[in-house]
Formats: C-alpha cells, sequence, structure tokens
C-alpha cells in the first residue's frame, strides 16, 4: 500500500464520521460528492509533497 493509498484509507474514516453527522441534519449533499472532493484534494496534496520536485527550479538565485 503506498503512501496515496494510505492517505485515502484515513481520510475515508474521518469522512465517514463527518458524512454521517451530515446526512443527520439533511441530505442536500451526497455522500459520493463529498468522497470524490476529498479525494481530489488528496491527490493535489500528495503531488504538492513529492519529494522529487525541485521548488526552487523558478526562483532566480539570490548573490545575482
Amino acid at each position: 500500500m503506498n503512501r496515496l493509498d494510505r492517505t485515502h484509507g484515513q481520510m475515508d474514516g474521518t469522512l465517514s464520521a463527518v458524512v454521517l453527522a451530515h446526512d443527520h441534519r439533511s441530505r442536500t449533499i451526497s455522500n459520493t460528492q463529498v468522497v470524490i472532493s476529498i479525494r481530489r484534494f488528496a491527490i493535489d496534496v500528495a503531488e504538492v509533497r513529492r519529494p522529487n520536485i525541485d521548488h526552487t527550479a523558478n526562483h532566480a538565485p539570490t548573490d545575482a
């Protein structure tokens, strides 16, 4: 299981509690819509956290 799968598993567990609490009050948001939104966010976060991305590549040298 890679890190992204673990993130999805953890977020799905948290999400279940949030959706259950929300469903008690109103059913305006479908469970599927919420799951898709959270998973897209998790994928975006995983992309940003990749260690092989050089975040300094677009910056000018400081001693120029």
